[in-house]
């Protein structure tokens, strides 16, 4: 099997004043990819939304797209979520991370890839772009998490500008959800971006807030605690 897979960052500085930071990738079957592209923007010219769909920029005139977007990715079986979360204010970087923020950022990739990669399969993965570094720390990844399988999957890490693919748009309209949710520095929260969080939960079936298993196939969460694991 060979996906294609998006990947997208929130709040991820070490000192923005945010205290949640959150990453969430769409695993995406390659030969459904362009079925899928098509019919997202299918939908932003059904409901004149003609702009970047990304979750800092939600609008309560986009409320019905918003949406078909998640009804479109909940009754399709062939587009996977998984989204990770991690407190910023109780990392231990100088303990996991060699005392480095950053080194925690492509550990927080590793997290949100490595339960959804299976052997046998090809993943063709592309990631917003994060800075001129960002492409040998990619090569590290990939290496690492190819050895961690085993040498049994194909692996490809590729930065994008996320205007490039509505894919990579949807990852960041998603974590960008649940890292609202549980971000505690909101005082006043929005009533169109907890209409979008109320309906995902709703098409998810239980609170956004809690885990899912490990297993988990279409919508798996991993809310990080502290340190690295799992």
């Amino acid at each position: 099997m060979e996906y294609k897979v998006f990947f997208d960052e929130t709040c991820h500085l070490e000192n923005d004043g945010i205290n949640i930071m959150g990453g969430g990738a769409i695993f995406c079957k390659k030969e459904k990819f362009t079925e899928a592209t098509r019919y997202i923007k299918y939908l932003k010219y059904k409901h004149n939304a003609f702009h970047e769909l990304k979750w800092t920029k939600v609008s309560p005139s986009g409320i019905e797209f918003y949406k078909a977007l998640i009804d479109y990715f909940f009754e399709s079986d062939f587009l996977r979520f998984r989204a990770i979360t991690s407190d910023k204010t109780v990392l231990d970087h100088n303990t996991y991370n060699d005392g480095s923020h950053d080194n925690f950022y492509y550990k927080l990739m590793y997290l949100a890839f490595e339960p959804m990669l299976e052997v046998n399969n090809n993943y063709y993965v592309y990631t917003d772009y994060k800075d001129s570094n960002g492409a040998e720390q990619l090569r590290i990844l990939e290496q690492y998490l190819v050895s961690k399988k085993h040498h049994n999957i194909i692996l490809n890490f590729q930065m994008i500008r996320s205007h490039e693919a509505v894919l990579l748009q949807l990852a960041d309209f998603l974590i960008g959800a649940i890292v609202y949710k549980k971000r505690e520095d909101i005082e006043h929260r929005s009533e169109i971006k907890n209409k979008i969080y109320d309906h995902i939960e709703q098409k998810h079936g239980r609170s956004l807030l809690l885990n899912t298993s490990r297993e988990e196939s279409k919508f798996n969460i991993f809310h990080h605690q502290a340190g690295y694991g799992r």
